[in-house]
């Protein structure tokens, strides 16, 4: 979670005794490897219930406990920590369930707080979709709660980008190459929603949270699929090829329910499919490829080759995207291509270039 960046160097204020009593002295910042998380103050919400212990770091760098579980935090009590130059603290890695949720619950309200840099709120982003498309694809949950979990996550997510353009680098910064599905659903999804952006100029949240939950939920069939699926080295048995090639299919059948955009539809059953017609399950090609569909295929084999990082095989972001373009069989439309390679140019004047769409 928030606090866990390695690349994080230097000291940071840390108090020292009752942060409340003004006993502040300068102390190395909490390292990650002494079980604990550490986490931006400005990120807690006055007058609200944390749901797990909070620590400070005394001057030997052992951790005393602040507040314990199950309390609500004061803002006077906030104002105490940064009043004396607490900027992070720390929560025990036994209790990152507990955090998670506190964070997908008052995600809203951290993405709206202005003093809450931008990075900041794109990492919290990604991290509570992470964990909370995790219980989506491994907990038993209604279509109800499916729904509800997602709106959460992607309000925040699209509210944050519609009113940055800063937020595109700041949230392909966050990308993790892990084989599971949950990640290789928000890996998509992120992307998915930072084309149809830039593409089309996509704007509104609500449209942005209908298309991103259709790719955030394209996979919903293979939640009961073996965990190392998307592993490279899988070698799936008959059945499993059956279910695979099924699941846009099945997908749509199983959120038949959900009010989805024709858009964030094509989405969820064109993700598999190529230009050339060597797709699945349908084989589309041509004008029957819908846009949408497209750019779904696109992020989707660009964060499937990309995972093969967390397996060992170390590719680098441009890599993935030749083996991407290889996998798409070189019939990719162009404006799309060169869109999709601009989302990992930082700071790049080109940034805003659209090419001329082929004759």
């Amino acid at each position: 979670m928030v606090g866990l960046k390695r690349r994080r160097r230097g000291r940071e204020s840390s108090a020292r005794g009752s942060a409340d009593s003004g006993l502040v002295t300068t102390a190395p910042e909490i390292p990650a490897d002494l079980g604990f998380i550490r986490l931006d103050v400005r990120t807690l919400r006055a007058d609200a219930v944390t749901r797990f212990s909070l620590f400070l770091e005394n001057e030997a760098g052992e951790h005393i406990l602040y507040r314990g579980p199950d309390i609500v935090l004061k803002a006077q009590a906030l104002e105490g920590l940064l009043a004396n130059g607490v900027r992070f603290i720390g929560v025990p890695k036994s209790e990152r369930r507990a955090y998670q949720r506190y964070v997908e619950e008052n995600l809203a309200s951290m993405c709206d707080d202005p003093a809450i840099p931008l990075e900041t709120k794109c990492e919290l982003v990604y991290e509570a979709a992470n964990s909370a498309t995790e219980r989506i694809f491994v907990d038993e949950l209604s279509p109800q709660a499916i729904q509800e979990t997602t709106r959460t996550i992607l309000r925040p997510m699209a509210t944050v980008l519609a009113g940055n353009e800063s937020a595109v680098t700041a949230y392909v910064s966050q990308l993790r190459a892990e084989t599971n599905l949950w990640t290789h659903a928000v890996n998509g999804c992120l992307l998915g929603i930072l084309m149809v952006r830039k593409l089309h100029g996509v704007l509104d949240p609500t449209r942005l949270v209908d298309l991103g939950a259709g790719l955030l939920l394209r996979d919903i069939a293979l939640k009961d699929a073996p965990p190392d699926l998307l592993d490279p080295g899988h070698v799936p048995t008959p059945e499993q090829k059956a279910l695979y090639a099924e699941h846009p299919l099945r997908a749509l059948e199983i959120l038949r329910h959900v009010p989805f955009s024709e858009e964030a539809r094509a989405m969820i059953a064109q993700h598999h499919e190529r230009p050339d017609g060597s797709g699945f399950p349908a084989g589309l090609s041509g004008r029957q490829f819908h846009r949408f569909g497209q750019i779904a295929a696109v992020v989707d084999s660009f964060v499937t080759i990309y995972a093969r990082r967390a397996s060992g095989e170390r590719r680098a972001a441009f890599h993935s995207m030749r083996e991407t373009l290889d996998a798409l069989g070189g019939h990719a439309e162009p404006e799309l291509v060169v869109n999709f390679v601009l989302l990992f140019a930082k700071e790049n004047p080109m940034r805003r270039w659209t090419p001329t769409p082929r004759l």
